[in-house]
């Protein structure tokens, strides 16, 4: 896996998926903002929040689910 490549959870049969795109970010973390629905760090892209693990645009909290 190269480097700005993350694992995803998204299937080649899932419409969003991309072989070439899904799970890759290379913008930064968002210190202290957690995935809702993984509990993964997220990236600040563009003004929004980027889960590579869900390969998804989310609404960050920020606890993740362990700690809650």
């Amino acid at each position: 896996m190269g480097k700005g490549r993350h694992q995803t959870r998204k299937q080649p049969i899932d419409p969003g998926y991309s072989s070439e795109w899904s799970g890759v970010s290379y913008a930064p973390h968002a210190r202290g903002k957690y995935c809702p629905n993984c509990g993964e760090n997220v990236h600040k892209e563009a003004g929004e929040f980027y889960c590579p693990v869900c390969d998804n645009y989310v609404r960050p909290v920020n606890k993740r689910l362990w700690d809650i």
